[in-house]
């Protein structure tokens, strides 16, 4: 059975409670806890004390309530914001914030938060953390047009998708804190901003000014909401390559040349100018031609994958201008997107014609001399229909680029009209084009004569032939203009003949070396259209009516020839010398088959009538004569420092190189008398001198100035000459030798040849990419794939910059 002692026990428990000492109290009640509150305005926004960041709230009291019914305590917070409280006991306390709330902040921590002092004892934190409310800087870009002060959408001009960057503080230093780009009216915002300093940039397009500066800064308060209008004068222009890369939605002024206006929707047009072109879709569409210049304002878009600029709420037409040279483009750059929106040209065979639809639009598969394929769009609208194609052909294929991302092959170019398809392929050779007679063909050359008195009749050559050109719509051309022309081949007199439709300058250079001939060649009709020049003696003069002239020439081998001078050329009869005397005649060989012979020298002014020494003849004519031994007088260019066996001699007429065993020194702009024979070395024009003679000196000659087609091309062989562009690439080659290749402005590749003993070591070249101008001869090598090249003589041949 059990048994219980209930008093035993309670007695024995209030003795023991008698006999405790402190230690003993300290054990029943548990140890005091320590409490830091912190009161601040997280300024930054990370959920934590920073210090020097934060702005602390002081002077406010913080009570610590025991939510058992025990003692709490109270405390103000110091400069810091914070307070401490000390000998809290075991249990819980309801902290309170006894301030007032700063003004445009909210607490975003408990409005009461709880604590529990541990019956151990324990350092207690807690805190009361407010964020400010959010402020904003909103505002425009625009130009003031009415100059109001205010956005007035009737008559100011906003920018959009122009970028703006926000940093916080006073510059526009470090990272931004947000970036954005002005809406379709030139808005902007920036939201949910905590008070502070703040600077706005804007990243303006160089046309641009902004008014006060492209950075502006202010300073936010509380539920701030700023407004910062951005003023800007000057205009949104740039040119199309820099609108191609706008943002969507931006504003872009840009002014460019017309190449295309569907004749069926004058809503569509396209227009490029020098860096890149750019299809547009306006609304209002005015009547455009091909060839004319405009500005216009819109937004840059895209529809189908194509860049474009829709809509247009500006427009300015400055006149006819040209139609701008098309592009020679590849199939692969076709393909790739590359230069999309531009003119451009690409000779191809056709090996598929589809419709894509029951009004005659269809799909033409080219593939070009690489083997690539590309498609070619055609609107039925254009006039030209699927029949007009021909499988299996070759042609010259001009229009623009455009793209659809809706085809197998996205990108494609769009022919405008039945103009834009040449059959059998785009520029002929000039040789090739005078044996296409009534056929329609495009050929390119420079421009050795257009008659003064007659602006209709013109000539023109390239390094294979030369062709007279007679058109009703000629302009004033000059000698050495590059023209490219489309046109029917006929024939007038005897004298093949083009008649244009279309005549083009691209482009400009030196005139043509006149071509050195015999009698026997001219009267054979050998080198007809083409500019030559010929040495003999004076016959007879026949003076017919309005004083111009029939003369009569004989060559050194005997021939004579006939050279025809209209007076209005400016050389009169009486210029010519007694007959006997040796002359030099420079002209375009012309043809009249009322005449015999029919073939005849057409002297183009004063200047082509030379009263010359017996017995001496023009470089251009020693080019020709291979094998005979010649004498010429001539302007020394250059000779070799590292062998004088090796120089170089030009005229007005052309130049040449000489290989002499045992040379004088010569300077250059020494005038020599040479007496040799005329052969080749590496397919490059050479005279072996038995005798030089210097018969005087004078300075250097300047070189003439040429393009790299015409260097390609091996015109100018001998002379010096001197070509523009951008360093593409420096080949080292053995002993420091250089093959260097330049681009000219027209995207013609030149060669460079540096032999390292002139002094020009690779390192003297800049970095690709460089403006570079370079002077040298011409000179040949059969043993390379491009023979022709400019050899550099020394260092000043080389000019960095321009």
């Amino acid at each position: 059975m059990r048994r219980s002692f209930p008093r035993v026990l309670a007695v024995a428990a209030l003795l023991a409670l008698v006999g405790c000492d402190e230690e003993s109290i300290t054990l029943a009640t548990g140890s005091p806890s320590t409490l830091t509150v912190r009161a601040y305005v997280d300024t930054n926004g990370d959920g934590v004390w920073t210090a020097g960041v934060d702005e602390p709230i002081a002077s406010v009291t913080i009570t610590a309530t025991s939510t058992s019914g025990g003692a709490g305590g109270d405390a103000t917070t110091g400069a810091e914001g914070q307070a401490t409280l000390e000998g809290l006991l075991p249990g819980s306390y309801e902290v309170q914030f006894g301030g007032t709330m700063p003004t445009g902040s909210a607490l975003s921590t408990a409005a009461n938060p709880v604590v529990v002092a541990p019956f151990r004892g324990a350092a207690l934190e807690t805190e009361f953390r407010f964020t400010w409310f959010p402020a904003s800087i909103t505002g425009r870009l625009f130009r003031d047009d009415d100059d109001s002060g205010d956005f007035d959408p009737a008559a100011d001009l906003p920018a959009a998708g122009i970028g703006m960057a926000l940093y916080a503080g006073s510059t526009a230093t470090g990272t931004p804190i947000a970036t954005l780009q002005t809406s379709a009216d030139g808005a902007y915002a920036f939201m949910g901003l905590r008070p502070g300093t703040y600077t706005v940039e804007v990243d303006a397009l160089e046309t641009m000014e902004i008014v006060g500066g492209t950075t502006q800064t202010l300073m936010l308060a509380p539920e701030q909401a700023a407004s910062l209008p951005v003023l800007f004068t000057g205009t949104l222009r740039v040119d199309v390559a820099d609108a191609r890369a706008a943002a969507d939605g931006q504003t872009v002024t840009i002014r460019g040349v017309v190449t295309w206006q569907a004749q069926w929707d004058s809503r569509s047009y396209f227009l490029q100018d020098g860096t890149a072109g750019i299809n547009v879709f306006d609304f209002d569409g005015p009547d455009l031609q091909i060839g004319e210049e405009i500005e216009i304002t819109g937004t840059r878009g895209a529809f189908r994958g194509e860049l474009q600029v829709s809509p247009v709420v500006a427009l300015e037409n400055f006149g006819d201008v040209g139609e701008p040279t098309p592009r020679a483009v590849t199939g692969d750059e076709i393909n790739a997107g590359m230069f999309q929106g531009e003119l451009v040209t690409i000779d191809g065979i056709v090996q598929a014609v589809d419709l894509v639809n029951n009004f005659g639009t269809h799909v033409v598969t080219v593939t070009d001399g690489a083997g690539t394929t590309f498609s070619i769009y055609v609107d039925n609208r254009t006039g030209v229909d699927a029949g007009d194609w021909s499988v299996g052909s070759t042609y010259g294929l001009t229009g623009v680029l455009g793209f659809d991302e809706r085809d197998a092959l996205p990108s494609r170019l769009e022919v405008r009209f039945a103009e834009d398809l040449q059959l059998g392929g785009s520029a002929l050779s000039i040789a090739d084009a005078r044996t296409r007679d009534g056929e329609s063909v495009v050929i390119q050359g420079v421009i050795s004569w257009q008659a003064n008195w007659d602006d209709r009749v013109f000539f023109l050559q390239d390094a294979t032939g030369g062709i007279s050109v007679f058109f009703g719509g000629a302009e004033a051309l000059q000698r050495g203009d590059v023209v490219q022309i489309r046109g029917t081949i006929g024939a007038f007199r005897g004298e093949v003949q083009m008649s244009p439709q279309s005549v083009t300058v691209v482009g400009s250079g030196p005139a043509p070396s006149p071509r050195g001939v015999t009698g026997a060649e001219i009267n054979a009709g050998s080198f007809q259209g083409e500019l030559v020049t010929v040495t003999g003696e004076l016959v007879s003069v026949n003076v017919l009516s309005f004083d111009n002239q029939d003369v009569t020439i004989r060559d050194a081998a005997g021939t004579e020839f006939s050279v025809y001078v209209d007076s209005r050329t400016g050389l009169g009869s009486g210029a010519w010398p007694a007959p006997g005397a040796t002359v030099r005649v420079t002209g375009v060989i012309g043809n009249d088959d009322r005449n015999d012979p029919a073939a005849r020298v057409e002297v183009r002014g004063a200047e082509d009538l030379v009263v010359a020494t017996a017995g001496q003849i023009s470089v251009a004519e020693a080019r020709s004569m291979d094998g005979m031994t010649v004498t010429i007088e001539a302007v020394v260019t250059w000779q070799t420092s590292w062998d004088s066996r090796v120089y170089f001699f030009q005229d007005g007429t052309g130049g040449m190189s000489a290989f002499q065993n045992g040379a004088p020194n010569l300077n250059r702009g020494d005038r020599v008398r040479i007496t040799g024979t005329v052969g080749s070395f590496r397919s490059e024009v050479q005279m072996s001198p038995d005798v030089v003679t210097v018969i005087g000196g004078g300075p250097p000659l300047a070189p003439r100035v040429v393009t790299a087609a015409a260097v390609n091309a091996g015109l100018y062989q001998g002379e010096l000459v001197q070509v523009s562009g951008t360093l593409v690439n420096v080949e080292t080659l053995s002993f420091d030798n250089q093959e260097v290749t330049v681009r000219d402005a027209a995207g013609g590749m030149a060669t460079i040849y540096v032999d390292s003993r002139n002094g020009v070591l690779p390192a003297a070249w800049p970095a690709p990419g460089a403006s570079v101008t370079v002077t040298g001869t011409l000179g040949t090598d059969d043993r390379l794939d491009q023979p022709y090249r400019i050899e550099l003589r020394d260092a000043a041949d080389l000019q960095v910059g321009g």
